[in-house]
C-alpha cells in the first residue's frame, strides 16, 4: 500500500526496528531493563555471596554452590555495583536510608540482620552489610578460608560491631587425653565442652569465647578479664565512643552479677567476682 502526500509517493514502512525508549530517554533492552551510559545493564541489588540476615554460617561460597566462585569479590555483601544512593536500597538493612542518600557506607550495626558472613580464598570474616570485603589476589582455590579451618560460623551484632557468634575454645573444659590440632597463628583449637575434648578444628581468635591472655586480642578489640578462682579472658569489640581505651565508663555494662566489680588494669577491663 502507498500513501499519496502531495505529488510524492511515500512507502509505508514498519517502525518496529526502532528501539523503544524509557521515560528518561534511555533505549530499552527489550527485557524491561535499561542500560546506563556506559552500556552496562543494571544489576540485581542483592549480592551473590550475601548470606542474608541472620546467617548461621551457611555461606554461599563456590564450594557450597555459589556460581560466582569463592574468590569473586565483585558481588560484595550489600553491593549493588554502585553506591546505595544509585538504587535507593538501604545498605544497612535497618530501614534507615540516610547513608544511601549521602553515598556513605554504614558504620555500625543494630542487630544480626545488619551483618553478613564473607568468605573467599583469603578471608573468613563477619562484615557489616554494605562494607566492601578485604581484597584477595588468589584466583582460584579448592575451598574457602572458613572451610579450610573446618569453621562453620554464624554472625551477630555485638556492641554495634559485626562479630562471629562465640565458639568454645576454653582448654579448661578438656577432659580427654587427645592432643589438640596444630593451628596457625591467630587461631586456637576448638573445644566441645559437652564431650570434654577437642573438635579438631581451628577457630579464629576473634571467634573464640575465651583466649589465653590479653595479648591474644586483636588490636581493634578490648580485653576483658573475668577475675575469679578460675579467671577467663575475653576479647570484645571496642566501640568508637570508647576513644580507643577500654574503661568502666564505656564498657562497664559487661560486668554483670556475679562479676559486677568493674576495674581497669594495664589497658584491660576487669570484672571481678568477690565470692567466686
Amino acid at each position: 500500500m502507498k500513501l499519496h502526500v502531495g505529488l510524492v509517493l511515500v512507502p509505508l514502512v514498519s517502525l518496529s526496528w526502532l528501539p523503544a525508549c524509557s521515560d528518561d530517554g534511555v533505549p530499552s533492552t527489550g527485557d524491561g531493563s535499561a542500560t546506563d551510559g556506559g552500556g552496562e545493564s543494571a544489576t540485581d541489588p542483592t549480592s551473590a555471596l550475601d548470606t542474608g540476615p541472620g546467617s548461621t554460617g551457611g555461606s554461599a561460597s563456590a564450594s557450597q554452590g555459589d556460581a560466582t566462585g569463592p574468590n569473586d569479590t565483585t558481588a560484595a555483601p550489600g553491593s549493588t555495583g554502585g553506591s546505595s544512593s544509585d538504587t535507593g536500597v538501604d545498605a544497612t538493612g535497618t530501614g534507615d536510608t540516610s547513608s544511601g542518600t549521602t553515598g556513605e557506607p554504614p558504620t555500625s550495626c543494630v542487630d544480626a540482620g545488619d551483618c553478613v558472613l564473607w568468605e573467599d580464598c583469603c578471608s573468613c570474616v563477619a562484615l557489616l552489610d554494605g562494607v566492601a570485603p578485604p581484597a584477595c589476589d588468589v584466583d582460584a582455590c579448592d575451598q574457602t578460608a572458613c572451610a579450610a579451618l573446618g569453621f562453620d560460623p554464624a554472625v551477630q551484632c555485638e556492641l554495634e560491631s559485626c562479630e562471629f557468634v562465640p565458639v568454645p575454645c576454653n582448654p579448661a573444659d578438656i577432659m580427654c587425653d587427645d592432643d589438640p590440632p596444630a593451628c596457625d597463628p591467630d587461631t586456637f583449637p576448638g573445644v566441645d565442652p559437652n564431650m570434654g575434648c577437642w573438635t579438631g578444628t581451628c577457630v579464629p581468635v576473634e571467634a573464640c569465647d575465651v583466649v589465653p591472655s590479653c595479648a591474644d586480642c586483636p588490636a581493634d578489640e578490648a580485653c576483658v578479664e573475668f577475675i575469679s578462682q578460675l579467671p577467663q579472658v575475653e576479647c570484645v569489640p571496642l566501640p568508637a565512643d570508647c576513644g580507643g581505651q577500654a574503661s568502666c565508663g564505656c564498657l562497664g555494662e559487661l560486668c554483670v552479677d556475679p562479676f559486677d566489680l568493674c576495674g581497669e588494669q594495664d589497658g584491660a577491663l576487669t570484672c571481678a567476682c568477690i565470692e567466686c
